[in-house]
């Protein structure tokens, strides 16, 4: 493994351990890109709604719920993808210059649910080299691919759908999977079975449980319209219905503004795409929440 993360140096991470010094934290190199709520992030044993234009930390914990979807943008045009009841680290990220080219170079942590890592053109950052452990039992290493993976009660899964990858589990030999559409699984309690083909019906059950929920309104990093909530004019209320929907998974902010002397507090959720798709999402909401009048703010607005 000359060239990129060691096993070790992975599981060193993984664990929670301590980067070497001068290593950067993942704040710039991993972002949200969209989620269907609710999504929740945890960070030192607090937990509240994860906000679409989040940046992804090191000490923090990402949980999806019922339903939900959450994508992750990389600095390289990367995506990493999580479908729902779905927990996810990125414990390790860095970026290094190595004979003139920019390496991006990480460790992800898949603990729960099933994973997408899509794989775009490289634009300045030249080369990847990231380390994914899904559940106890499997670890891939990622170098330009696309990869779907799962961990639950049943096993731990990876599916190579393009490219190339290193495969392994703790005390078993790396292997070399090139072949699109095979998989490698090790069953709860039990050895890793060979890599084999994946039957066609089943990719086709797999892939879309880490894509966005299609005719669902989903939040995007640059989503220009805004759903607002409720409005209030006692603002303890206002708070105390902002900590309700946050603990519920959805990103909701105060806004006070004031209306002829008089404060009034609203609660919005940023980040639909659309007008069309704010309006749904407000319907939505209006079941999940118990909203009386959501409504719809434009852009600027």
């Amino acid at each position: 493994m000359s060239g990129r993360l060691s096993r070790v140096g992975l599981w060193v991470v993984l664990l929670g351990l301590p980067l070497a010094a001068g290593a950067a934290e993942p704040l710039s190199y991993a972002n949200v890109s969209a989620l269907q709520p609710p999504v929740w992030v945890e960070r030192h044993g607090q937990r509240s709604a994860l906000a679409v234009s989040a940046t992804i930390g090191s000490d923090s914990r990402y949980i999806t719920g019922p339903g939900a979807r959450l994508h992750i943008a990389l600095a390289d045009g990367s995506m990493v993808k999580l479908g729902e009841n779905a927990e996810f680290r990125l414990p390790a990220l860095q970026l290094t210059q190595a004979g003139g080219d920019s390496v991006l170079h990480g460790a992800l942590k898949v603990l729960k649910g099933a994973f997408r890592y899509t794989t775009q053109a490289l634009g300045f950052i030249r080369r990847r080299e990231l380390d994914v452990a899904i559940g106890p039992t499997v670890t891939i290493g990622i170098r330009g691919t696309d990869v779907w993976g799962k961990s639950d009660d049943a096993q731990d899964l990876a599916c190579l759908i393009e490219g190339s990858i290193r495969v392994g589990s703790p005390g078993r030999p790396d292997i070399t999977m090139d072949r699109p559409g095979s998989f490698y699984v090790v069953p709860r309690g039990q050895a890793p079975q060979p890599v084999a083909p994946v039957p066609a019906d089943k990719l086709k059950t797999w892939i879309p449980q880490t894509e966005l929920v299609p005719d669902r309104p989903a939040l995007q990093s640059n989503g220009p319209y805004t759903v607002v909530l409720a409005v209030y004019l006692d603002e303890a209320l206002a708070r105390q219905r902002l900590q309700e929907f946050n603990a519920k998974g959805y990103p909701a902010t105060l806004r006070r503004r004031d209306h002829e002397g008089t404060p009034v507090y609203s609660l919005t959720i940023e980040g639909l795409s659309d007008a069309q798709s704010a309006a749904a999402f407000g319907e939505q909401l209006r079941q999940i929440l118990r909203l009386r009048n959501p409504r719809v703010l434009p852009p600027g607005a």
